[in-house]
């Protein structure tokens, strides 16, 4: 055979392969969209799934709402064209699928890959993932709470100072306190990390800035265009955020070795890790100002419900002043023994907070309640404000109740036994929960504690009075969320 014949041949083989592969990858893709269109849920566009309409309903959380209430327990939709997403507000249908025993995917989190680098606990999976999340476990275990005590009721204390010098000349000052919890915990976040050499250039301004920048291009039906306004915008907050912590950490590295026992900071106590390089720490630096980023968010639904219930905010101020007296709180002691209050405050947390879901990835196929099949590779979405009303889990899921997170109630001792761990999960679940749940509850028992001790606090609107909209990954108050402080003593 002469050799353009050998060569027509062999081109016309690789056109046959390549056709066949094209063919299966197409029959893979339309098995897949089968599979899952027989799951309940919407129409969806072959291209672009259910994107646009989550954009025109306010967000993801509004969205799931909106498809539990139409579709029930099980909903799935499609972001892209093979991308499933199952959406389940049924506790004990998520344990029917193990989802403890489930992995996060970092897909949906690629679009911040630029803020963490792929050196970032957020990006680690497997054995790396665990071994990081023990480092993150050892630097917590050498910094006591108590030890950043001080410190941060200094600053809760200063907080309330500047606000009754805006009364100008009345008895009480109303605040946005939306804007001020933000502002408040982002201050005692950067102590958190940085200790003594906090910045002073509006790092978490630019942080928060940024996070909001990347969201709005993750959800928005256009790529960035290179070399166009919001691209600079982009890269401009990248840029200064990151030259910033560099600093900080060159800062910090000064005193590496020295004694750290006076220090309280994540950073230093970090440093002395010597197997972490500097761009490690650098992604763990940025991976811990994202990860309590948004609890400023649950800070102002806390303190808005006991502004708003007068007999709940009543019983955390007597509670308050028998368990601390005239002084402030410098024991961890101080904090666990407020029993009624951190019920209280998680109580709140199951109306409203950091996190309108979750997401994880099955590695097997299911069949549940011999109706619906998911399968393998489905992302599995937890709406976490509808599993926290799930009225088969919560007696009375509509009432404000602090006394269902008593350590016993004798009304209802079996209420807590008969829940589903996956009822409760206001700060995520399994192997992937926050790190730093502890830390929020402490400090949030620490700003109520302080600020129902000085204040009286009235609530401007009540809680269904108020616009809410999803903003970032929780729902935020679209005006604001405006509160009443009197003080109570002479001040």
């Amino acid at each position: 055979m002469a050799l353009p014949e050998l060569l027509s041949d062999y081109r016309l083989s690789i056109v046959l392969v390549l056709f066949v592969i094209a063919i299966r990858k197409l029959q893979n893709f339309l098995n897949r969209r089968k599979i899952g269109d027989d799951l309940p849920g919407p129409p969806a566009s072959l291209l672009t799934g259910n994107a646009l309409e989550i954009g025109r309903a306010g967000g993801l959380g509004p969205f799931q709402r909106n498809l539990h209430e139409t579709y029930g327990p099980v909903v799935r939709y499609w972001l892209g064209p093979s991308d499933l997403n199952v959406s389940i507000n049924d506790p004990d249908i998520l344990d029917q699928l193990e989802i403890l025993n489930t992995e996060r995917p970092t897909g949906f989190i690629q679009f911040m890959k630029e803020l963490f680098t792929d050196k970032g606990l957020f990006y680690l999976e497997g054995q790396a993932g665990k071994e990081r999340r023990l480092i993150y476990h050892k630097v917590f275990a050498k910094r006591p709470y108590e030890n950043i005590m001080p410190q941060f009721s200094r600053i809760i204390v200063e907080l309330g100072s500047n606000w009754l010098s805006q009364r100008n000349g009345e008895k009480s000052v109303t605040i946005e306190f939306q804007d001020e919890a933000q502002r408040l915990w982002n201050k005692l976040n950067e102590y958190n990390v940085f200790g003594d050499i906090s910045s002073g250039n509006d790092l978490t301004k630019n942080f928060s800035d940024l996070f909001k920048l990347l969201i709005s291009i993750r959800y928005s039906f256009f790529p960035l265009v290179p070399y166009t306004k919001l691209w600079y915008k982009k890269y401009a907050l990248l840029d200064s955020l990151h030259s910033e912590v560099d600093r900080l950490i060159r800062e910090e590295l000064k005193h590496r070795g020295e004694s750290t026992l006076a220090k309280a900071d994540f950073l230093s106590l970090l440093l002395e890790d010597e197997e972490l390089d500097e761009e490690t720490v650098h992604a763990e630096v940025m991976t811990l100002l994202f990860a309590v980023y948004d609890n400023f968010v649950g800070l102002s639904w806390v303190l808005h419900k006991i502004a708003e219930l007068k007999d709940v905010q009543t019983k955390i101020r007597n509670e308050v002043q028998r368990v601390w007296g005239d002084e402030n709180p410098t024991k961890l002691d101080d904090l666990t023994r407020l029993v009624y209050t951190r019920a209280a405050i998680k109580e709140a947390l199951r109306f409203g907070g950091t996190g309108n879901s979750n997401i994880r990835v099955l590695a097997q196929d299911y069949l549940v309640q011999n109706k619906y099949f998911i399968p393998k590779g489905a992302h599995i979405i937890t709406p976490v404000r509808l599993l926290h009303k799930n009225p088969n889990h919560w007696e009375n899921p509509d009432k404000f109740e602090p006394e269902r997170f008593m350590s016993v109630d004798k009304e209802r001792p079996e209420e807590s036994q008969k829940r589903s761990r996956m009822a409760y999960i206001p700060f995520g679940f399994g192997p992937r929960s926050c790190l730093g749940q502890r830390y929020t509850i402490n400090t949030l028992t620490l700003i109520v504690g302080l600020l129902t001790k000085r204040f009286d606090i009235d609530a401007v609107k009540k809680c269904n009075e108020i616009t809410w909209k999803e903003a970032l990954f929780s729902d935020q108050a679209v005006e604001g969320v405006w509160l009443k402080f009197t003080p109570r003593g002479a001040e």
